[in-house]
């Protein structure tokens, strides 16, 4: 019958009936293969025997460590030295009702004379020496993460956590630690300190809060494995970027129009980056390609190269529309792809025909009257010639906008404008007269032009004044 295990008995003195001391049934049954007659609640009971010597040694080395003050040893052999097989006995004895024994092993064992480390860092080390050194360095084995395990476990159940310091080799291993420090996870997330501590204090990531240099020690690694599932379902700013292969500028157009949907940020829930809906951004690429196929259903691609353009460098051929105002008329089916350069990603692969962009860029800014018109959009919107715009410009008709260099005029401008104003050569269409008829006219009733001409179909009207020769 094994004896339960005390500090004394773990440093006993030599059991002298040797006949009475044997290996543990455990290690007799790993090697013989016969499991029957073994507790299965026994940790052991899951370790190769190889792994469950490789325990053996890290206590036996412990004993002979702190017995004899030096910071290395190597074991003694004797076959008939029952000051060792005693040890053998009182190592089982850690692991029969496992943890609890284990628990008791490591409360007896803090306060017991031991070997010191050459060097101090920290209360972890004052208390367990060598036993915590090399339970995280020397023995870092995967078959030992449940003594780390357990170990920890008992830190965090027993000690005062304010009292706990940041030793250089707990939670080694990530992947087998419960808990995690600061530095550990911000490797894992590929991010700063700073990061990691702005993510526990919105509640991203879970800690134990200390009084050690580190506001934020132990961070509960099932906290950290949950965020990065959940990272799973976005993306962040450069991802976006990737993905649809277009600017950090394009990337808040389409977020303001809708088509981006960012669900974590600083203004948000306090999270350090941008990060968006990643469903969403798949969203966007399928409904272009599914407008694409729609345009080659019922439509030959009969359009020559340089009457196309991908969609972000259409951008270039209209004043005051951005990528977003592009994608949405896409979306919308009043544009539609008319080619597609498979080598290329995101939405430059999709090409459009530049005439119709024009003409439904031109069409959006008079429904949504925003945005401004360049020289030609105005000419084609108010059915003039540029000599005349000109001059409607330089005598305050039409007033450019200031936020721009060139002269664009704002949409809303250029709507007042033609519901108020009317040239000679528009009325004498919608009248079917000739103009030099209705100047005479008009002339003869007394109306004046707001603006005259040499060129008759230039002179322009007040539509208040002639309202009666329109119905």
């Amino acid at each position: 019958m094994l004896v339960p295990l005390t500090f004394e008995r773990f440093y006993s003195k030599p059991v002298t009936n040797i006949e009475s001391l044997t290996l543990p049934n455990i290690i007799y049954s790993k090697f013989s293969n016969n499991l029957e007659n073994v507790n299965s609640k026994n940790p052991l009971y899951l370790l190769e025997l190889k792994y469950i010597l490789l325990v053996y040694i890290f206590f036996i080395k412990l004993f002979y460590r702190d017995k004899t003050k030096v910071g290395s040893t190597a074991i003694p052999y004797n076959p008939e030295d029952q000051e060792l097989s005693g040890l053998l006995i009182s190592i089982s004895s850690i692991f029969n009702d496992w943890p609890n024994s284990f628990y008791d092993f490591i409360y007896d064992y803090q306060d017991k004379p031991k070997s010191k480390p050459k060097y101090d860092r920290g209360s972890l080390i004052n208390n367990f020496g060598y036993f915590y050194i090399d339970l995280y360095k020397k023995y870092n084995h995967p078959s030992l993460n449940f003594l780390r395990e357990e170990f920890e476990n008992y830190i965090h159940n027993n000690w005062d956590k304010t009292i706990i310091s940041h030793g250089k080799y707990i939670n080694k291993d990530p992947m087998g630690a419960r808990y995690l420090s600061t530095t550990q996870v911000a490797k894992m997330l590929n991010i700063q300190h700073k990061h990691v501590r702005n993510l526990i204090r919105n509640g991203h990531l879970k800690a134990i809060k200390t009084r050690e240099r580190n506001d934020y020690l132990l961070i509960l690694r099932d906290s950290v494995e949950e965020y990065i599932s959940n990272q799973k379902l976005f993306s962040n700013r450069e991802q976006v970027k990737q993905i649809l292969n277009v600017g950090y500028q394009s990337i808040t157009e389409l977020e303001r129009r809708g088509l981006l949907i960012l669900k974590r940020g600083p203004n948000i829930d306090g999270h350090f980056e941008y990060l968006y809906d990643k469903e969403k951004i798949h969203q966007l690429l399928s409904k272009i390609e599914s407008r694409y196929y729609q345009y080659k259903r019922r439509s030959l691609d009969n359009i020559s190269s340089y009457e196309k353009s991908d969609v972000v460098k259409c951008t270039k051929y209209v004043i005051g529309i951005n990528i977003a105002d592009i994608l949405s008329l896409i979306i919308e089916g009043r544009i539609l792809p008319v080619g597609k350069i498979d080598k290329e990603k995101g939405i430059k692969k999709y090409l459009l025909q530049i005439s119709t962009v024009k003409q439904e860029v031109l069409e959006y800014k008079i429904r949504s009257q925003q945005g401004v018109f360049s020289i030609p959009e105005l000419m084609n919107y108010l059915e003039i010639g540029k000599n005349l715009l000109n001059r409607l410009i330089e005598n305050g008709f039409l007033a450019p906008t200031n936020k721009m260099q060139k002269p664009f005029i704002p949409v809303e401008n250029a709507i007042s404008f033609k519901s108020n104003y009317i040239t000679l050569g528009q009325l004498s269409a919608i009248c079917s007269e000739e103009s030099h008829d209705l100047l005479d006219r008009l002339s003869y009733k007394g109306i004046n032009p707001i603006l005259d001409s040499f060129v008759k179909k230039n002179i322009v009207y007040s539509i208040e004044d002639i309202q009666y020769l329109i119905k």
